[in-house]
């Protein structure tokens, strides 16, 4: 691209050349696109709700069209195609978690080989909580499913307290994807009103904090004519039966 200008022909002789005698030539170079990193875009990390734009910066002649994709597995959707301009911008307005994934951009000239740029857009957001419930005989198995970008802590309470892992209560994780988790709460043999109340599951991250409740009610009717430990029994039969039936459940999050 240096060589490339106006040149002028004249021919050797001893008196000076005339114009008409002289012939100019303008030299056109023609150089394949290539994208410059240090004036392109990087990785980006943005907080849903935000504005953020994508840059594409390429160099060549004739001037580069630049097109922008939004890459999934092996599928790529062209999203937007500027011509004949070095660089190409991508704007996000209030950008929402749909919208993270990974961008490319090509520069392109009819030159010599396209140039490619790959740019990762990871919207991040405070936790949401969604609950669940299953019952298996006298065991009962709590779910919390998490939203969330970044991942961050994670706790089960009942009412109130902190649950700690032992035979009764087993908590679990599973990390279903990077912005989704599952906490799972494992009740193990529930034996009585001792055994209900109010559980919580907790998540928070660098945005906020999220709480999913879970209720569940306790009963101690017992029938008449029968004695004090066969009361007993009736209320934790009653009690299961609530479980199986009338788990209250409830989402808080703030």
């Amino acid at each position: 691209a240096v060589d490339a200008g106006l040149y002028k022909c004249v021919p050797k002789q001893r008196e000076p050349a005339s114009d008409d005698v002289a012939k100019v030539f303008n030299l056109e170079v023609y150089v394949p696109p290539r994208i410059i990193p240090s004036k392109s875009s990087k990785d980006q990390f943005v907080q849903e709700g935000d504005n953020t734009t994508l840059i594409c910066f390429a160099s060549g002649f004739p001037h580069p069209n630049i097109a922008w994709h939004k890459v999934s597995g092996k599928e790529e959707k062209l999203l937007y195609e500027i011509y004949g301009q070095h660089q190409g911008q991508f704007v996000f307005s209030e950008i929402t978690r749909d919208e993270s994934g990974v961008y490319k951009c090509t520069a392109y000239n009819g030159e010599g080989m396209n140039d490619t740029r790959t740019m990762l857009v990871d919207v991040q957001y405070a936790p949401t909580i969604s609950t669940n419930v299953q019952v298996k005989g006298l065991d009962v198995q709590l779910e919390c499913m998490v939203e969330w970008n970044p991942q961050g802590e994670n706790i089960w309470t009942k009412d109130g307290e902190v649950i700690v892992q032992n035979w009764k209560y087993e908590p679990k994780i599973i990390n279903d994807t990077s912005s989704q988790t599952t906490m799972i709460l494992f009740i193990n043999q529930i034996e009585g009103p001792t055994d209900f109340g109010q559980y919580s599951c907790i998540a928070r991250n660098k945005y906020g904090n999220a709480i999913g409740n879970i209720t569940m009610p306790v009963s101690t009717e017992s029938s008449p004519g029968k004695g004090k430990n066969s009361a007993k029994e009736n209320g934790v039969c009653k009690s299961l039966t609530l479980v199986l039936m009338t788990i209250f459940l409830s989402v808080y999050e703030f």
